[in-house]
């Protein structure tokens, strides 16, 4: 846990303006919802053969992604596992519904959303004077979410 602690506060470091963290609590999930968007609409037809009927539906490259960044925070945290289980199983409904709801496919609506939380990200960086953290470290494409839930966590009384 320590090793993300330092990741999560050097994170923190270009993220002060409230401004700009009002805007990240939106946006970083909206990058999450889109990246795994965009992951589900990558043909997936041999993936399929893999898993039974039960769970067809989740077998593709969004569910692959979810299950490695589930693993990469159970591996600091169970506190950010169980958080992120529950975005995810979030993110992973809302795609759902995306793909067999709307007339639109669902890897543009998808880019749509992404570059929606991507202008948003730029916007709040403009509050704070400061680039977003991706383009120092791409890393930090998969410490924001622990940042956001840390810092939700701490809004409700648990420490993170």
């Amino acid at each position: 846990m320590e090793a993300l602690r330092g990741w999560i506060e050097e994170y923190s470091d270009n993220h002060h303006h409230p401004v700009n963290k009002r805007i990240h609590l939106l946006c970083i999930p909206l990058l999450y919802l889109g990246t795994i968007g965009l992951l589900t609409s990558i043909p997936h037809h041999f993936i399929d053969k893999i898993f039974p009927d039960a769970v067809r539906y989740f077998s593709h490259f969004g569910s692959i992604a979810v299950i490695v960044v589930l693993v990469y925070y159970l591996n600091f945290s169970v506190l950010l596992f169980f958080g992120m289980l529950i975005k995810s199983a979030i993110i992973l409904w809302i795609v759902y519904q995306i793909e067999y709801n709307q007339s639109l496919p669902l890897w543009l609506i998808s880019l749509l959303i992404f570059g929606a939380g991507l202008a948003g990200q730029f916007i709040g960086h403009r509050f704070e004077g400061t680039k977003p953290s991706f383009l120092m470290n791409v890393w930090f494409l998969f410490i924001s979410p622990a940042w956001l839930l840390c810092n939700i966590y701490r809004k409700i009384g648990i420490k993170c």
